[in-house]
């Protein structure tokens, strides 16, 4: 019986101390309280220009210590540097009701530069023919980072494309005094086209004209699908003005377009063409008559089989050169007459 009695004090006394290790447990927390980490809170203006650095902020999040947040400190220094550099950036924690005082806190780094953004760029050559594609040039504009231009891509792709198609072009830029390396700059989109005549051009149009090469800045004309109307020439009070300046060649036909709008700014056929933007743009003009003549060989790609076309090409300070789609012969008309305008752009 003696035995039993000491084999059960025994349990009762393991028993209290177990009790007793289970009140001394508080998780780690010296005392009960708790002690602060970085999660409890908001860092920001930890990105900064030189010259203008500001001081970091740290904010307690809801429910964490209400401590005096002290002694921040920028790789070791409580001055808030201004020049360019990464920074690692420490603070410490007052104790609080319940919250123990935390140290060395590690907020990350302050990184003082600028970020090259895809504005401080020329892009060039994002318009290219199939077959004779070149790399898309981007150089930098003045003022910004000199930083290699680096890993220009394609869809994702260093390889040039030389296939017809859209390709998102991307690109890095290395590191520099003041400046930060950045990845994956949008370029804009490199578009390789394949046309040929009869095929729909940029703007949406027919394309009708193939100079065979680049020159001047485009190579192809493209016509509106519809024609702009039936109208007259010049507007009321120019029917008898001289336009001086206007030409005939292919070529020609946006200068003249410009030519008679800087005298008659509502003349009607060169209005209705500069004021069409197909495609979501605005580089349309009245054609001039060899450019026109290039149309009526295309008419059926355009889908006209007659009707008579005017030109931006002027004649004399009365009439202007107009085309009749019927049979192809060109008519010299005042320009008062009604005939139809269809607006066309070189690209």
């Amino acid at each position: 019986m003696k035995n039993v009695k000491k084999i059960l004090g025994i349990i009762a006394m393991i028993a209290i101390i177990g009790i007793g290790f289970i009140v001394c447990d508080d998780g780690g927390n010296t005392g009960g309280n708790q002690t602060p980490v970085v999660s409890d809170y908001n860092i920001d203006n930890l990105v900064q220009a030189p010259g203008v650095v500001i001081a970091v902020t740290i904010t307690a999040k809801n429910g964490s210590s209400p401590g005096a947040i002290s002694n921040i400190r920028y790789a070791g220094n409580a001055m808030v540097p201004q020049t360019a550099g990464i920074y690692a950036v420490y603070f410490d924690v007052a104790a609080a009701t319940g919250w123990n005082a935390a140290a060395d806190l590690f907020a990350g780094n302050l990184m003082i530069g600028i970020l090259p953004v895809a504005s401080d760029y020329n892009i060039g050559n994002l318009y290219q023919q199939t077959g004779n594609v070149t790399a898309v040039t981007i150089t930098p504009k003045s003022g910004v980072s000199p930083g290699s231009v680096t890993n220009i891509r394609y869809g994702g792709s260093t390889a040039i494309p030389q296939t017809e198609g859209t390709y998102a072009v991307t690109f890095d830029v290395e590191a520099a005094t003041g400046w930060f390396a950045v990845t994956n700059l949008s370029a804009g989109n490199l578009i390789v086209y394949d046309f040929s005549i009869g095929s729909t051009g940029p703007g949406g149009g027919i394309v009708f004209y193939d100079k065979g090469s680049v020159s001047d800045g485009w190579r192809y004309l493209e016509a509106a699908p519809v024609n702009q109307g039936s109208l007259a020439w010049a507007s009321s009070g120019y029917t008898s003005t001289n336009i001086p300046g206007t030409g005939t060649a292919i070529g020609t036909g946006k200068a003249n377009t410009a030519a008679i709008l800087a005298v008659d700014v509502n003349a009607p056929a060169a209005r209705a063409c500069v004021n069409y933007s197909g495609g979501g743009l605005n580089d349309w003009f009245l054609p001039s008559i060899d450019e026109l003549n290039e149309m009526y060989k295309s008419r059926t790609h355009l889908g006209i089989s007659e009707g008579l076309f005017w030109s931006s090409s002027q004649r004399d300070y009365l009439d202007a050169w107009g085309q009749y789609f019927g049979d192809g012969d060109q008519y010299y008309y005042h320009k008062n007459y009604y005939n139809y305008v269809r607006a066309v752009r070189a690209f």
